[in-house]
């Protein structure tokens, strides 16, 4: 009797998980994009790693990692160089199965590479729309990185409308 109670509660519960994990939305997170070409491709990593993670951590939302994205990638021949040129996002987007695309950038803040500052923007693969931007600056140490990123994502993703209206003066971004 109680074997069969245990089964009808998990069948019952069954629909309730899948159907949150269709509501999650995917983020397929790029290289990091370094312009100067001076921050090091193990800090690209770290960053990069720890978005994802940051990410995944937000309900509701699901970090595409680089194992996920590298196999779709060589099944579809795309050619990257740390960033996908606009025009093949939807179908980078589209081929990864995401929502949206997030596109971050690193640079170090100061002469003495202590400080980096770190900004990302998520893109719908749909409407190509930037959906919202958002920019932290961190210590260049591995607690503080893993802070910030979380900072970052919670910036991207928490709901809000992406202007809000002051009294008087028109629009102001939120970011």
């Amino acid at each position: 009797m109680k074997r069969l109670l245990l089964i009808a509660v998990l069948l019952l519960m069954m629909p309730v998980v899948i159907y949150a994990q269709d509501t999650e939305k995917k983020i397929a997170i790029l290289e990091i994009v370094d312009r100067d070409e001076n921050v090091s491709q193990g800090m690209k990593l770290m960053l990069r790693s720890r978005l994802t993670a940051a990410v995944t951590a937000t309900q509701g939302y699901v970090g595409l990692d680089r194992v996920d994205m590298d196999a779709v990638l060589a099944e579809h021949n795309f050619q990257r160089s740390g960033i996908v040129a606009e025009k093949y996002i939807k179908q980078l987007g589209e081929a990864l199965g995401a929502d949206y695309v997030m596109i971050a950038e690193a640079a170090w803040f100061n002469s003495y590479k202590t400080e980096l500052v770190i900004s990302a923007k998520l893109i719908d693969v749909e409407s190509f729309r930037v959906i919202k931007t958002a920019m932290v600056n961190t210590p260049a140490n591995s607690a503080y990185v893993d802070d910030n990123c979380r900072k970052l994502a919670k910036k991207l993703l928490k709901p809000s409308n992406s202007f809000q209206q002051t009294p008087g003066s028109g629009y102001i971004p939120n970011y």
